[in-house]
């Protein structure tokens, strides 16, 4: 209904930056094998009470709404109720907002697309993706903030990580202003993303297996080990304080067989 659209939209323009998310809910969206489609978006919650009252219908009602430990209640109960007292027709309203943020969001991104099927490199060796500088700088910012996102859906497989932040992007479009040669900044998963002089890369960091080597120690004396550090070994009849540099064992021969 009106109201959900409402709520929906408010809490988004306050805990998120993303004009795209103010599209708010969809009339029509597919679902599986067929579609939902929310036919009440333009009406209010009092207009079905009046409806159910008129015709002799018994609304079902889950108790949890009156709570306002939920933050879409807190909404509901707190703030929708100003916002009509000022305005009774903010649901079409901000109906109508929703509907032109979802046409021209559909817009933008079709022409993002557009922009990166032109000049975004995808090789088929691996998941990684590379432009000229110049080239992206050439499009309208509107569009280089989708087509970095576009990148990103495409380098995650479409399950971008929830730590991908506005601060991300704000800093891959600093990246793209930088002067400085060769620049990293690091993103979610170990993806990263390069600036090399005029070129811009991005690719996943391939983990390095651990390194494990087995080394004879022998006690007492001092042993060179494999990454260039020394371990000196002694024997001890008195027990001394442990630090950052030391460590005392039991002389047990259950942990140094003979």
């Amino acid at each position: 209904m009106g109201d959900d659209q409402l709520e929906t939209v408010l809490m988004r323009l306050t805990q998120h930056s993303n004009p795209s998310l103010l599209a708010g809910i969809p009339v029509k969206r597919k679902f599986s094998t067929g579609e939902i489609i929310r036919p009440f978006l333009c009406t209010t919650k009092e207009a079905i009470y009046h409806y159910c009252d008129q015709h002799q219908l018994m609304p079902r009602e889950d108790p949890s709404n009156q709570s306002v430990d939920y933050t879409r209640n807190f909404y509901r109960l707190n703030v929708l109720p100003f916002l009509k007292e000022k305005n009774q027709n903010i649901h079409r309203q901000v109906q109508q907002l929703t509907e032109r943020i979802r046409e021209d969001d559909k817009y933008l991104t079709q022409k993002a697309e557009e922009m990166v099927s032109e000049i975004v490199q995808f090789p088929s060796a691996g998941k990684t993706a590379s432009f000229s500088i110049p080239s992206f700088l050439q499009y309208p910012i509107a569009l280089q903030r989708r087509a970095f996102h576009l990148i990103l859906n495409y380098l995650y497989n479409h399950q971008i990580p929830d730590k991908i932040s506005m601060k991300h992007e704000e800093d891959f479009l600093t990246l793209l202003q930088q002067s400085r040669a060769n620049v990293t900044i690091d993103l979610p998963k170990s993806l990263h993303i390069t600036k090399s002089y005029q070129e811009i890369s991005f690719h996943f960091q391939i983990k390095q297996p651990k390194k494990t080597v087995a080394q004879k120690l022998h006690i007492p004396g001092v042993q060179a080990l494999w990454n260039g550090f020394v371990i000196e070994s002694s024997i001890s009849t008195f027990t001394k304080q442990e630090s950052h540099h030391s460590m005392y064992l039991p002389n047990d021969e259950s942990l140094f067989p003979p």
